[in-house]
C-alpha cells in the first residue's frame, strides 16, 4: 500500500468522523426546531453539500471535533446559521 492511499484513507475517515460528530447532531436539532427548513426537508442534498465542505476544510475542522467545548460552540453556531438564514 502506498503512502498516498494511507493519507487518503485517513483523510476520508476523518471527514466521515467529522460528519458524524458535527453534522448529524446538528441535523437532528434542526429537524426538531425547524422541520420546514431546507436542510430538514432534503437530508441527502444537505449531507452531500456539507460533506463536500467538510472534505475541503477537514484540517481546520479536526480541531473542532476533537475539543468538546469547540464542538458545542460549532454545533450551536451551525444550527443558528441554518435556522436563521434569510
Amino acid at each position: 500500500m502506498d503512502i498516498w492511499q494511507i493519507i487518503a484513507a485517513v483523510y476520508l475517515s476523518g471527514t466521515l468522523a467529522a460528519m458524524y460528530s458535527i453534522w448529524w447532531p446538528s441535523f437532528k436539532i434542526i429537524r426538531t426546531i425547524a422541520p420546514y427548513n431546507i436542510v430538514a426537508q432534503k437530508p441527502i442534498l444537505s449531507f452531500m453539500i456539507v460533506f463536500f465542505i467538510f472534505l475541503l476544510f477537514f484540517p481546520v475542522l479536526a480541531i473542532t471535533f476533537v475539543v468538546p467545548n469547540k464542538l458545542d460552540r460549532f454545533i450551536k453556531g451551525f444550527v443558528n446559521g441554518v435556522v436563521n438564514i434569510k
